[in-house]
């Protein structure tokens, strides 16, 4: 990798190949990652990326979500989920609002996960968004945040 300072960079998109080291400095400079990474986890991209997650409390799984009955998409790993929500204040962001009195925060976004894995998440992570009752593993995060002090 050439050499370069990371100071003034804002966004930095790397591939699987990336070093964790200059990932891990990046982070400890203040810097944020995003980790996106699809179904069967690690061993299905050659990656070792669970070894930085690890330190944040968070772990890809080397699975696959599949919903459980066909509705709205026609492959099973397309899985719309309406109620996977664990953290209301993604909702309103979001700009999205109940959909009528009966309807709890938690059904009032819904999003489609396709092609991905399941995590672990452990603390300091905390868990935005799960499988929900309707995609198989059931009610397991699909996406996670964690903070460090810097």
């Amino acid at each position: 990798m050439a050499k370069f300072s990371l100071e003034e960079v804002r966004t930095f998109i790397c591939d699987y190949l990336i070093q964790l080291e200059f990932i891990t400095k990046y982070i400890g400079n203040g810097g944020s990652v995003l980790v996106l990474l699809g179904e069967n986890g690690e061993s299905e991209y050659s990656t070792n990326i669970n070894f930085l997650l690890k330190q944040f409390g968070i772990s890809v799984n080397n699975d696959s979500v599949v919903r459980t009955s066909y509705y709205k998409y026609f492959h099973p790993k397309e899985a719309l989920i309406p109620n996977g929500i664990l953290n209301r204040t993604i909702g309103e962001v979001a700009g999205c609002q109940p959909r009528g009195d009966k309807v709890s925060p938690k059904e009032a976004f819904e999003f489609v996960y396709a092609f991905g894995a399941t995590l672990n998440v452990a603390k300091p992570a905390i868990v935005l968004l799960s499988t929900g009752s309707v995609a198989f593993p059931l009610n397991r995060p699909v996406c996670a945040i964690s903070e460090i002090e810097v």
